[in-house]
């Protein structure tokens, strides 16, 4: 993933290039993933925008402060997102948010 962040560093085209290189290797065979991608650019207020790229995985979760010392727990999914390495016409998906002071995170950490 992060050799092909390098020649394209968004989201979508990075899992399609993971995609791409599963299948082409014959030594895989027929192995698949899930993958969540992401990329944080800074905002001029001091926040992020986020980008999260999906292919087959659980959703990622925003996570804030909510009143009472709870934390409000919000599931982001992007509509789409095929296995990774399952098929050659594979469709990703991504959602660009701009979240206030928050955490994300993914059911693996």
């Amino acid at each position: 993933m992060r050799a092909a962040a390098l020649v394209d560093a968004e989201p979508t085209a990075a899992l399609q290039a993971l995609n791409t290189a599963l299948l082409l290797d014959a030594a895989v065979g027929t192995r698949f993933c899930t993958a969540v991608f992401g990329l944080l650019d800074p905002a001029q207020d001091g926040g992020f925008t986020v980008t999260l790229a999906t292919g087959g995985h659980p959703p990622a979760y925003h996570l804030t402060p909510s009143g009472g010392g709870g934390v409000r727990v919000e599931a982001v999914r992007a509509k789409g997102g095929m296995l990774v390495g399952a098929f050659a016409e594979a469709a990703f998906a991504s959602r660009t948010w701009h979240p206030a002071r928050a955490y994300c995170s993914t059911p693996t950490g």
